[in-house]
């Protein structure tokens, strides 16, 4: 699957499926805030020499955070309507941790967007689009 249909499905299930853009609109300064917290950790290699892939690394500490806004965010007909949705299509994986992956891709593009007046946060959000882009890109099958 390429990043940009990944994209698209973290649209679909985030704006369709879950229905989580009022509780993104709400919470999202919290949210981006975590995020960008979390990058500002990672963001020098020299503090974390045991890390060899600082990338799947920052990923893996946001995920809980895209999950706690899925939890948070949807009701419990959305969310079983979204992991029905899933389940139609990515048989044997977890649809929570999809849908989780899914809500975090979603997430940064909308930091993106949000970060784009203030040259210190765009920076800080091009960076964790980078990261994010980077292991989407390592993850997809070669074509």
């Amino acid at each position: 699957m390429s990043a940009q249909s990944i994209h698209g499905n973290a649209r679909i299930a985030v704006e369709e499926e879950l229905k989580l853009t009022d509780y993104i609109q709400r919470f999202g300064p919290q949210i981006f805030r975590a995020i960008e917290g979390r990058e500002q950790d990672l963001d020098d290699p020299a503090r974390h020499p045991e890390c060899a892939d600082l990338d799947a690394a920052f990923v893996s500490e946001c995920l809980p955070l895209a999950i706690h806004v899925v939890y948070a965010g949807s009701s419990g007909e959305n969310l079983k309507r979204a992991v029905e949705w899933v389940s139609g299509s990515a048989t044997g994986t977890d649809p929570v941790s999809i849908l989780s992956a899914l809500t975090f891709v979603y997430l940064v593009r909308q930091g993106v967007d949000d970060s784009s007046r203030d040259p210190d946060r765009a920076r800080i959000w091009h960076r964790i689009s980078n990261r994010v882009n980077n292991l989407l890109n390592a993850t997809a099958p070669d074509r």
